[in-house]
């Protein structure tokens, strides 16, 4: 999905920290964003900009005071975003950044991004409210028809046109080697990381909980939630991806703090078919293997972890 980034100068800050929280959708190949950091030198300024505004199918405005206090913000990207969206070949996205009187422009009919258009300067933590944003987009991105499909452990700079510019209708038998699983097993541990991290960060903004995330080493992290809510219960886990052959699977998971390799709790299996590969979990509780794409192992995990420190989400 091609995204087009409209903001103020004035909030390069909250663009940055967008396009960091964002890595993730961008690995996947599910958004390829572009902003007029992306002009280059020599480039006619506004013949770039709408083209792109042409081109893109996905609009996301940081709307702050500054924002709506930008002409050219207001009058020549979100008309023409707005335009796209109300004849149905675009989709607006406002993202709030700053208090301001966003209720009153045109956007105030839109639902508003992160939880209930609160901006997120008033946020306790803004990292929690950035999460939220990507978790939405995310939501929105695989639930249109032609979604792409996530593409783990390749970039776009591999891929720059996206997944959502290949024919989606075939697809070929492939042979997969020891370097492909092994590959695959990092990047979906990768993900995993990535997803326990951003949403620990999330979980800490709430009352009486306290969470630790440390990264062990390129192929092992662990982290813990205390949740004083609850009898000062502390939940840990340790997630392991491994190279060796240790009897069980490709990434292993154990319930203790800084658990040491060959230990575990449950593990995943890297495994395919005669046309991708996937992750297939398995567990001392449930023998059944189910067969999944990275994100979807990640969040089956957290769900795994969150129940061990009582929490679930709203």
């Amino acid at each position: 999905m091609k995204g087009f980034i409209s903001y103020s100068h004035k909030d390069a800050h909250a663009l940055t920290r967008l396009h960091d929280h964002m890595a993730v959708l961008h690995r996947e190949g599910l958004i390829e964003t572009w902003f007029d950091r992306n002009i280059l030198a020599g480039q006619n300024i506004d013949f770039a900009i709408s083209e792109k505004l042409h081109e893109s199918n996905l609009f996301l405005l940081l709307v702050s005071p500054d924002f709506l206090a930008s002409p050219y913000c207001t009058e020549m990207e979100m008309q023409r975003a707005l335009g796209r969206h109300a004849n149905g070949s675009a989709i607006v996205v406002p993202i709030i950044i700053e208090p301001c009187d966003w209720h009153a422009t045109p956007l105030g009919s839109l639902k508003a991004l992160p939880r209930d258009g609160q901006p997120i300067s008033t946020w306790s933590n803004e990292n929690a409210a950035y999460q939220d944003v990507v978790s939405e987009l995310r939501r929105l991105i695989l639930s249109l028809p032609d979604a792409p499909k996530p593409v783990y452990g390749v970039s776009l700079f591999d891929n720059p046109l996206g997944r959502s510019e290949q024919s989606t209708r075939y697809r070929a038998q492939k042979d997969f080697g020891a370097i492909d699983q092994a590959e695959f097993a990092q990047a979906a541990f990768d993900a995993m990381r990535e997803h326990f991290e951003a949403n620990l960060k999330e979980v800490e903004a709430l009352d009486g909980v306290r969470t630790r995330f440390l990264s062990i080493s390129a192929t092992s992290f662990t982290c813990s939630i205390e949740n004083r809510n609850r009898y000062r219960d502390v939940a840990h886990i340790t997630v392991h991806c491994s190279n060796e052959y240790l009897g069980v699977g490709d990434i292993t998971y154990c319930f203790q703090a800084n658990a040491p390799l060959g230990t575990s709790n449950g593990w995943f299996s890297v495994e395919h078919d005669e046309y991708e590969m996937f992750i297939a979990s398995t567990d001392f509780r449930n023998v059944n293997k189910r067969q999944m794409n990275p994100s979807e192992a990640a969040e089956m995990l957290w769900h795994i972890f969150l129940e061990q420190a009582g929490i679930s989400y709203a």
